[in-house]
Parts: C-alpha cells; structure tokens; sequence
C-alpha cells in the first residue's frame, strides 16, 4: 500500500506507481512547449470525401505538434477522419517516425483499421504482450502512437505505453463513455487535471439519426421518444415493468427469428448471480438471457445434446492468449468439438497468426476452453468498443 498521509489516505503500491509515471509523462508534455511545421489544409484533408470543418483541423494541427494530445468527442465528431488526418501530418513533419495505430480491443483495432485504411493491432499485440502483465516490447522512442477507444485504457496498460517513452501518443475517445473495467480511469483524469492536453470535438456529422437523437436525450437527463426511424437507424423503446416481462419480449423476439445473434446483441446492466445455495439467476441480466438465449438457439439447430459447448455457440473469451493472438473480449462461433474437447472457433475479427497471415479461426485447447463464455448477452462494459446491427438493451 501507499499511504498519502496529509490527505489520510491509500492507494495500492502498484496503482500508485502506475498513475504516477502517466502523470510524469503528461506533466512533462504539457509543460513542453508545440513543434513547429507548415500543415496546410489541403494536404491534410487529401483524399477525404467530406471537408473537414476549421475544430477538426485545429485539433489535427494541435495533437501532431505535441508530444502528448488527448482528441475528445462523441459518435458522429470524426474522430476516425482526424485520426486518419493525424497520421498524415506526423508523417509530413516527421518522416523518421513510424506510426503505429491501436486499440485496447480487437473488434476496435479491426474497425479503425477498416475505417482508416491504416493497419492497427490491439494494444496489447504493440506492447508484445506474453500474458498477464508481461511485455517484451522495448522502447517505442521511434514511434508515434495513436490510441483510439482511450476512454477504455486503464492505468496498468497506459504505464506500459508511457514508461516506453514513445515521441508521440495521441489518445482518441470519448470522455461520455463508461470508465475502464480495470484499475484507474486516466483518459478522463487527465482531461479533468490537463486540459491543456485535450481538443473536445463537438460538431456531429451524424446528429440527424435515430439513435444519435435518443441518445442525446437520455444524456441530458430527458425522456427519448418512444419510436424513431432516421435513414439508417431505427430506435423503439418497448415497456416492461418487469424483469421477466423484459426477458419474454427478449425471449419472443428470438423465437421469430428477429435477432441474429451472429451480427446482434443483447446488452444488460450486469452479469447476475445464483442466489446462495442455488437456484436461478436474476431474470433480465447476462447469464439469465444467456441460459434461455443458447437454449432457443440450439433448439432451433437441432443441436442440444447436452454438451457445453456445440456447433453454432456465440461464445466470448474472457482471458488474453497472446500466443493465440486471442484476448479478454474476443468474440466468435464455435465451429465444431473434437473428442479430446478442443473447441474451434471461427472469431468475428481475424487476426494475425504467428506466420504473419490472418486467419479467422481459433482452436481452444481443454485448458483455454475453461475461458470461454456464452455470448448472447454481454455486460455494457464488455460490449464496449463494438458494433452490432441490432442492438437490444436491458
């Protein structure tokens, strides 16, 4: 433990040495004055389809002269045409930096790559991670990292990144979203304690859609409408007074065939737990709906002979396999069981396998299996970072 003893109190020795070195490396940022260089527009917008307004511009130009920038904004900013606009103006005014994009998870590492045309990896694939809290990556003096989904790095992994010294580290979030499930929640303290870090963006390119609009309402503490429908988006809220009135509409609406649980989820507020000394789980939380879910879909398969895991299972890893290239989040379909109880899994993201091809299928071993879960349902925090077609939320 720490004790900080004029304010009477304590901290965790490594959570106090780990915000200790961010907030070194950022004091240190914000202290240094910005470097100089010529970025006209024109060349940083190359090649975009829409014109960036003069904040998108005034923040690229802010983060790519600065060791150290936070860019901060909600859906619909264009945070991935900043990012993308970023990376030109480092390579422009400085060529001997090798830019590296990342994310904490795969599924936001695949979308930044497929928005910005610029490879990614997840955070933990740049940092060489070998399992737990172990990584071989040596300094990173010579790179220009960028971050996207920061609002979900916590402290543990944004110490790995800084104590490597990189010449450049742009965060990308949003500072609305949830905090990260791990210790320490150091892209929103630092926006709070460094302001002088951060550009917020708030002009939203998506302001007219459905969800967009009902979002903003609950953020502001209001009521949304009860239905909408915007070009491509629709948004419905359905009364339930009653968890288990929520877990039948839920429960029909798989039944018909309205959910496809290859591209749709189920997101609830919490996991749930057996009552002490057994029982059922709370209806309406994840395991509850991941019971019944896996059950109607087996059903409907044909399938249910009892055995934990079969052909067509939505399935999530809940533990990081570096020599897999599979992490703590990692989504897919189970393809088959074989008798010694190796489950292959055809992941929703491909990744990269040892030989530097991607593949798109995984095969857990028995021990790696005790790390899977079902994933009709998923918490909020584990969802984040991910896009669904048809999301329903408990």
């Amino acid at each position: 433990m720490h004790i900080f003893r004029p304010l009477s109190k304590m901290a965790l020795k490594r959570d106090y040495v780990n915000e200790s070195m961010i907030h070194d490396f950022v004091s240190s940022a914000a202290s240094a004055g910005a470097d100089s260089g010529e970025l006209p527009e024109e060349e940083l917008s190359a090649g975009e389809k829409f014109k960036p307004d003069a904040t998108q511009i005034a923040a690229v130009r802010f983060a790519v002269s600065r060791w150290f920038a936070i860019i901060n904004g909600g859906a619909g900013v264009g945070k991935t045409t900043v990012i993308k606009m970023i990376v030109r103006g480092i390579r422009k005014l400085f060529p001997q930096l090798h830019v590296s994009l990342c994310a904490p998870t795969g599924k936001a590492a695949a979308r930044l790559k497929e928005a910005s045309g610029i490879e990614a990896s997840t955070i933990h694939v740049l940092l060489g991670s070998r399992g737990g809290d172990v990584f071989s990556a040596g300094a990173l003096e010579d790179r220009a990292l960028i971050a996207d989904e920061a609002s979900m790095i916590d402290s543990a992994l944004l110490a790995e990144i800084v104590k490597r010294r990189p010449a450049r580290l742009v965060l990308v979030g949003d500072q609305a979203q949830l905090t990260p499930v791990g210790h320490g929640q150091p892209f929103h303290d630092i926006i709070g304690l460094y302001p002088e870090t951060v550009r917020t963006l708030t002009k939203c390119y998506r302001n007219t859609e459905a969800v967009f609009q009902a979002a903003l309402k609950i953020r502001e503490g209001n009521l949304p409408v009860r239905y909408a429908q915007s070009e491509n988006e629709r948004w419905c809220v359905v009364a339930a007074r009653e968890p288990e009135e929520a877990q039948e509409v839920i429960r029909a609406w798989a039944k018909e065939g309205y959910l496809d649980f290859e591209t749709d989820i189920v997101l609830c507020p919490r996991n749930g737990k057996r009552p002490e000394g057994g029982g059922e789980f709370p209806l309406g939380t994840v395991n509850a709906l991941n019971e019944e879910l896996l059950h109607l879909s087996r059903e409907a398969r044909g399938l249910d002979r009892g055995e934990k895991f079969q052909s067509g299972d939505r399935v999530i890893n809940t533990v990081n396999t570096p020599e897999e290239q599979v992490w703590n989040g990692t989504t897919g379909t189970v393809q088959m069981v074989n008798d010694a109880g190796e489950v292959f899994v055809k992941l929703d993201v491909p990744v990269r396998g040892a030989d530097g091809e991607m593949k798109d299928s995984v095969k857990f071993t028995r021990e790696m299996v005790k790390n899977l879960q079902y994933a009709y349902a998923l918490t909020i925090h584990k969802s984040q970072g991910s896009q669904y077609r048809k999301t329903v939320m408990v």
